[in-house]
C-alpha cells in the first residue's frame, strides 16, 4: 500500500452523511498511520455521484471512450 500511496501527503475521509463517520474513522486513521499520511476529515456531498448516475456529463467530468488510453490531455494538459 505504501508504494501505491507514494507521493500522497494526506488521506482524506469525505463526510457526506451517507454513512456513520464513526464506523470508518478508526480504520482510515490506521491506514493513514501505516502509510505515513496525515488523516483529515472534510465535508463533501454526493452531488457528483448523483450527476454520474443521471449521466449528466458536463465540464466537471472527463469522459474517456472505451479502449482509449487515459492521458494528460484528459485533464486539460498538453505536454507535447
Amino acid at each position: 500500500m505504501k508504494i501505491m500511496l507514494k507521493g500522497y501527503e494526506k488521506l482524506r475521509l469525505i463526510e457526506t452523511v451517507a454513512y456513520q463517520l464513526n464506523d470508518v474513522t478508526e480504520t482510515t486513521q490506521e491506514i493513514a498511520q501505516t502509510s505515513e499520511l496525515e488523516h483529515e476529515v472534510i465535508t463533501g456531498t454526493l452531488r457528483l455521484v448523483y450527476k454520474a448516475f443521471q449521466r449528466e456529463w458536463d465540464d466537471e467530468f472527463t469522459v474517456v471512450e472505451s479502449g482509449e488510453d487515459v492521458g494528460f490531455k484528459h485533464v486539460g494538459l498538453d505536454l507535447s
